[in-house]
């Protein structure tokens, strides 16, 4: 390997090195929609940085890309609504602090409704969200529509659960069918 080569394969390699150390990764956040959310940022041995971000609704963010920060800190948005992965870096000179906020949506049974996560509904008149399938209520007091049976089927083939005998009621008032001797 010639000196030139040796010489340009050195200069490449401490300019890697410089670029891993230009950038600082604090953390990583994760909150779900409308939530609050705190970022924090530390540009080693800045007095002070320039702010960007990739996030989408800059009001939301205090109007954070071009301000001018302290080169270490932390700043709480009140509510953050876009879903979605955010960077948010603050540069001195190509020294770089940076934080990403992760956005989820709404979970869990409930919804967005432009404003916050409710607990979802059914517009056709269901009350069980997610799934909003609208089986008439059971008239019998049971709770599991379409079926409506109070007991569990029969496992020997009766239809009369829960006694689950194969054999009809005694007409004489006798418990002991098929033979319903008093």
């Amino acid at each position: 390997m010639s000196i030139k080569s040796l010489r340009s394969f050195a200069s490449s390699l401490i300019s890697i090195i410089v670029l891993v150390t230009l950038v600082q990764q604090v953390s990583a956040i994760t909150v779900t929609r409308g939530q609050s959310a705190t970022i924090n940022w530390n540009v080693q041995n800045a007095p002070n940085c320039v702010a960007d971000t990739t996030y989408s609704n800059a009001s939301e963010v205090n109007n954070w890309a071009g301000r001018s920060l302290p080169g270490s800190g932390s700043e709480t948005f009140t509510r953050v609504t876009a879903v979605g992965t955010w960077s948010f870096t603050c540069n001195y000179n190509g020294y770089i602090g940076s934080d990403t906020l992760i956005v989820n949506d709404c979970s869990g049974g409930t919804t967005w409704n432009g404003s916050s996560c409710v607990i979802a509904s059914c517009g056709n008149g269901a009350t069980n969200p997610p799934a909003c399938n609208s089986f008439p209520a059971c008239g019998n007091g049971a709770t599991n529509p379409p079926s409506c049976n109070i007991f569990p089927a029969c496992g020997n083939g009766a239809t009369n659960p829960p006694a689950c005998n194969s054999f009809p009621a005694c007409g004489n008032g006798a418990t002991n069918p098929p033979s319903c001797n008093s």
